[in-house]
């Protein structure tokens, strides 16, 4: 399984916007996404391929984890996943899926790419997306159909229209309820919140909807717009009070695995994996 770097915002970027790519480094977001899909025209896809490698390695020289969003379909898909692969590549967003062989068909052109350029096979992680009725309702599936796939995303605009409504949170939160389910039962992330990823005007409305996907066990999310990461960073940032609590817990705990209590609260094998789960991106949160 790959290991899921403890992303929490991971800006859009398209890939053919050099004003932006520009900037893309200053903007504070754990890791940046150039966007292959749906930010660039198809008649202008081949020249952002071009300039996809170029553009990958200087912003991973500036230290960002650049990741590619590829187009659905094999065909294009071999064109983007030959431009985006290589030493500099933190990994590949894989939009539409809705079948469990669309992840293992990337996992497989990923290796050859991976052997051919010298680069260790496996290294490449995948999210995918989930953005549509069908994707949905096989997302257990499609979450345990590769070692490769890291995570699972939820989105919210495609899948709200497919689903006949609006991205908000009365169509999106069991949608996005089932999409952490998925991801949990296979051992890995689930990034996203049940609402429109376009607001970024309404800071009142996107904290609520990322409240709601922390507690649903998401991670992380996706942004289109620098002023949703420093929201995205507080809803999923492992406070003071947390880190203190998860110290305390595992500081207690005796070596026979007995059951003990902490702050007047019986504390058992869940709670103690909690307290360390917590711990360990309390870590990655303080390496970023």
């Amino acid at each position: 399984m790959t290991q899921w770097p403890g992303w929490r915002s991971l800006l859009f970027v398209p890939a053919d916007n050099e004003r932006l790519l520009e900037k893309a480094g200053r903007r504070g977001a754990d890791a940046c996404i150039l966007d292959l899909e749906d930010a660039v025209a198809p008649g202008r896809r081949p020249a952002a391929r071009a300039a996809l490698p170029e553009a990958v390695a200087r912003l991973a020289a500036d230290g960002v984890a650049v990741l590619v969003r590829v187009n659905a379909g094999t065909r294009a898909q071999v064109h983007d996943l030959e431009a985006a692969v290589g030493p500099s590549l933190a990994g590949i967003v894989l939009p539409k899926v809705e079948h469990a062989h669309e992840p293992v068909v990337t996992d497989g052109i990923l290796t050859d790419l991976e052997t051919e350029r010298g680069l260790e096979p496996g290294g490449v992680p995948v999210i995918g997306m989930i953005e549509s009725a069908r994707g949905l309702l096989a997302a257990g599936e499609l979450a345990a159909a590769t070692p490769r796939l890291a995570a699972l995303a939820l989105g919210p605009e495609d899948l709200a229209l497919d689903l006949g409504g609006t991205p908000g949170a009365a169509v999106l939160t069991e949608p996005a309820r089932r999409v952490a389910w998925a991801a949990r039962a296979a051992g890995i992330e689930a990034i996203g919140f049940p609402g429109s990823i376009g607001n970024y005007t309404d800071p009142g409305r996107l904290a609520a909807e990322l409240e709601t996907a922390q507690g649903l066990g998401f991670s992380g999310a996706l942004c289109i717009h620098p002023a949703q990461i420093e929201p995205v960073h507080a809803a999923f940032a492992v406070s003071g009070a947390d880190l203190d609590w998860a110290r305390r817990v595992v500081d207690a705990a005796p070596s026979d695995g007995a059951v003990f209590s902490v702050d007047g609260r019986m504390v058992d094998r869940p709670v103690l994996l909690r307290a360390r789960a917590l711990l360990a991106r309390g870590e990655r949160q303080r390496a970023r």
